[in-house]
């Protein structure tokens, strides 16, 4: 359907206004501030059973200065009206905010002939970052969508982009719709991503329900700060809902993967692997996890809070370094504020539960494979911990030239121990390759483990009764 373009304001290169009155919120008066401007991205999809309860957290924040950008990705209930109202509210509290909608892009790309739609790259909404100068004059600005025509949702990993792209904040807070801030959110991870700038931070949640996923909730509360790193081909170890993340690192990632399903596992991993070509000093991946899993053993415990940033820890030697001197010496790719600040909703028609397992695990092996098997001692070989339906799937997902430098399955089963897994290949038809699967007891690293934590299997006792270490000798698969 043809929408008029509408004609921007020409007064400032840079600015979200429109000349029409009903398009624009008076622009407040200038004040200096001695912080950063955070900005909030709020991706929308038929969210208006939740603005009320979005909106109240966004108000309470205690970080300032602070604006918000909404991008409505083709709602079709009445989120576009809910959040018109809620600008008036952020407005008047001293908090920038935009609302846009992809109509606006279309209008703005007919009417200035802009270039690619769908990545994170400038446009005509886009508004200059704050210089890092934390005396810099900030400008609140208010751009409120006008659309009444709603086309096709994009997708969340549009909307989160176009979300970005109408900021201009130093660091980028990610929320969902549905779900619910603490007031010390923003203030305590400025405070953690301070210190670690190209890290992705993120915080402990509270579930709601709270009974809804109790396992899957105490693993990604409870990690240690080297599991953050380790586990990550386990799931997501970082929930994307709590994350923050510099400008500067969005950028060079390139914004989030344009892709159906899994953006946020995709977008971790590839963070991962940015930060360690940024700060591994030349080493591959195998080495960096070896070298961060050595360092924080040489400092336990691992487990911090907010609280101890003053903390002091004797390094073995004698010499005593404080958590923040630890952090520079040894940064991460991931970093947990360790506080539930985020309330996370459960909901069976989220997206998560919408992508299938053999997608995730097509993921997770492409990862594997590029951070992990291709490395010394890696490609040399390596086993399978977990014989059953899992380890199988693992090895019939990777690609041949990482299925021929499987040594062996290892597991605990009588039934299965002595046998051999006969691979018969994408046909079904020929033998490819034929694997023996043999009892734990005679396990050497390195492995990938396909078995269950904490269910019994006996995995967590038998590997610290033979000192095998979580990213140097063996890795979690999800």
């Amino acid at each position: 359907m043809a929408v008029p373009a509408r004609k921007m304001a020409k007064s400032h290169p840079s600015s979200l206004s429109h000349e029409s009155p009903s398009a624009h919120m008076e622009e407040k008066t200038r004040a200096r501030t001695t912080s950063v401007l955070v900005s909030i991205i709020v991706p929308c999809h038929n969210v208006a059973g939740f603005v009320d309860d979005l909106l109240p957290s966004i108000l309470q924040q205690t970080h300032r200065p602070l604006e918000v950008s909404f991008y409505n990705d083709g709602s079709t209930d009445a989120t576009q009206r809910k959040l018109t109202a809620a600008l008036k509210d952020l407005s008047t509290a001293g908090i920038g905010c935009s609302l846009t909608c992809e109509l606006c892009w279309e209008n703005a790309q007919a009417t200035h002939s802009t270039a690619a739609v769908g990545d994170a790259s400038p446009h005509p909404f886009s508004l200059p970052a704050l210089a890092a100068d934390t005396t810099e004059v900030f400008e609140q600005r208010v751009y409120c969508c006008t659309c009444t025509n709603v086309v096709a949702a994009r997708g969340i990993s549009v909307a989160r982009n176009r979300a970005v792209a109408t900021s201009r904040g130093k660091y980028l807070c990610f929320l969902d719709a549905d779900d619910i801030m603490q007031p010390e959110r923003v203030t305590r991870q400025v405070k953690a991503i301070s210190k670690q700038p190209d890290s992705i931070v993120g915080t402990q949640f509270t579930r709601v329900p709270e009974d809804s996923t109790p396992r899957y909730t105490r693993w990604a509360n409870e990690m240690s700060d080297v599991q953050l790193v380790t586990h990550r081909f386990k799931d997501c170890t970082l929930i994307q809902p709590t994350w923050m993340l510099s400008r500067r690192m969005f950028d060079l990632l390139g914004g989030y993967p344009l892709c159906e399903a899994a953006e946020d596992l995709r977008m971790l991993l590839k963070h991962y692997e940015l930060f360690v070509e940024l700060h591994g000093n030349g080493l591959t991946p195998v080495q960096f996890d070896s070298q961060l899993v050595k360092q924080h053993a040489a400092h336990d415990p691992v487990r911090f809070t907010p609280a101890d940033a003053s903390t002091q820890h004797n390094s073995g030697g004698g010499k005593v370094q404080s958590r923040s001197e630890l952090d520079a010496q040894y940064p991460s790719p991931f970093v947990l504020v360790r506080e539930p600040l985020v309330i996370y909703r459960f909901g069976f028609s989220s997206q998560t539960h919408r992508v299938s397992k053999e997608l995730l695990r097509e993921v997770r092996v492409e990862a594997l494979c590029r951070q992990v098997l291709c490395h010394p001692p890696w490609n040399k070989g390596f086993a399978i911990w977990g014989a059953g339906k899992y380890g199988r799937a693992l090895f019939r997902t990777l690609p041949k030239e990482f299925q021929t430098n499987v040594t062996a399955f290892f597991d605990i089963a009588d039934k299965k121990v002595g046998t051999m897994y006969t691979y018969l290949g994408t046909s079904g038809r020929k033998v490819e390759q034929e694997v023996p699967i043999r009892h734990v007891s005679e396990l050497t690293s390195p492995f990938i483990t396909c078995v269950s934590m904490d269910r019994g299997t006996g995995f967590e006792e038998r590997v610290i009764e033979s000192n095998m270490v979580e990213g140097v000798d063996f890795y979690y698969f999800g």
